[in-house]
């Protein structure tokens, strides 16, 4: 397969690469021990990802896909420098000492561009598991009742589809508990075709009401897909990690969970999902 260099807009440290494809947001991408390359996909065609000693970084695919489509639904997946470094700019680094060290330690931390459905999925199935268990159940629910892409590669199914499966046979894919989240949430995607249409168009608080109305989604969950899969940066999850920080960091022991997001909202701004993912990483690294 060949390689293709994406350019000066799409640069990444090895540890900044690293974070954002493997750092929580998404769980499709594992890293080959041997070359180090990243191989996973992007809307349901398989890519490999590397890191260069320049920063740049290249891609391919072993689909029939011509160079020109497969560099750009990459650079679309990634997204440019400049739309990142524009919102890292608005946010209180200057004046926050926590954000300028989180920043400091993974500058070029990305939000990456993912199908809304894929990560509604995969936040349903995140309650009380960590990152390599929430990637072996969409490993186990592509194999099962995804399409092959490459071989031995396979595409995670929609929503909709799993809402036809047996609740045993998706708990035989790790689910537990989380299966009735998953068909419960398919039927209701099922019965409403354009409700990723209906989310993006609405504003963040409308869309948030919405998401918490599906079954098995709470706020966090509710913010993770809102920040992940549909980029409304005012979306701020609070798992332990964020929570830790907020403790520790920020001193904020005595606030409860409303008012730490009134807190962010207030105080990141309008691009608070983007300084949740600098301190979700940070926490983690040091």
């Amino acid at each position: 397969m060949k390689w293709f260099e994406l350019g000066d807009d799409f640069t990444f440290t090895q540890n900044g690469l690293q974070e954002t494809l493997d750092g929580g947001q998404s769980f499709l991408w594992i890293q080959d021990r041997k070359t180090k390359d990243w191989i996973g996909q992007i809307d349901g065609i398989p890519f490999s990802i590397r890191h260069q000693a320049s920063n740049r970084i290249e891609v391919c695919s072993s689909s029939k896909k011509e160079e020109q489509e497969i560099v750009s639904i990459a650079c679309k997946y990634i997204g440019k420098n400049s739309f990142f470094d524009k919102m890292k700019d608005e946010l209180p680094w200057r004046s926050d000492t926590v954000l300028k060290n989180a920043i400091h330690a993974f500058p070029d931390l990305r939000i990456l561009t993912q199908d809304p459905d894929l990560v509604l999925l995969s936040f349903l199935c995140s309650s009380n598991k960590r990152i390599l268990q929430i990637k072996e159940m969409i490993r186990l629910l592509a194999i099962k009742f995804g399409q092959e892409i490459s071989p031995e590669q396979f595409c995670p199914p929609k929503l909709s589809t799993l809402s036809e499966v047996e609740l045993e046979d998706l708990k035989l894919c790790k689910l537990g508990y989380r299966a009735k989240y998953v068909k419960s949430v398919g039927t209701v995607l099922k019965k409403e075709p354009d409700f990723h249409q209906t989310i993006r168009k609405l504003d963040y608080a409308t869309a948030k009401k919405k998401m918490c109305s599906l079954f098995g989604v709470g706020e966090k969950v509710a913010d993770c897909v809102l920040l992940f899969g549909y980029q409304k940066w005012e979306a701020f999850p609070i798992d332990t990690w964020i929570l830790k920080s907020l403790e520790d960091l920020y001193q904020l022991k005595s606030f409860n969970k409303n008012q730490m997001i009134q807190f962010a909202h207030l105080h990141y701004g309008r691009y608070a999902g983007y300084a949740q993912q600098f301190l979700f990483s940070y926490i983690r690294s040091i």
